[in-house]
């Protein structure tokens, strides 16, 4: 084993429960977090079967960047106020900011979990 295989190894990738779902910092546990609750499209709901209580990232079309969500466990009280995913941010700013890019997203036609378009 050489030495950039060994520092790989002791170099810890985040804990995704602990990112900005918009800016993808790592939110101390003593940090505020702001949790904003969306629905997925009726026909990509499926996509999220078998991911209940983890961590999905979503591809957004229109920048070629990356947003995390969390799938709520069945017995949720999110899933109770009928949303699908919860998005977890840093600050107000990061949620407004993912609020206006997933706005934007839907504006497009490509909304993240949407199935393909094929384009």
């Amino acid at each position: 084993m050489n030495w950039m295989q060994r520092k790989r190894k002791q170099v810890e990738e985040p804990d995704p429960t602990t990112l900005c779902a918009w800016c993808h910092r790592e939110i101390g546990d003593e940090e505020e977090r702001v949790v904003r609750g969306a629905k997925m499209l009726p026909e990509a709901r499926h996509r999220l079967d078998g991911h209940e209580g983890t961590v999905v990232s979503m591809d957004l079309l229109s920048t070629g960047g990356q947003i995390y969500a969390i799938v709520p466990t069945p017995d949720s009280p999110a899933i109770a106020e009928g949303y699908d995913i919860l998005f977890q941010t840093c600050s107000k700013v990061c949620a407004d900011t993912l609020d206006a890019q997933l706005k934007e997203e839907f504006k497009l036609g490509a909304p993240p979990g949407a199935p393909p378009t094929g384009r």
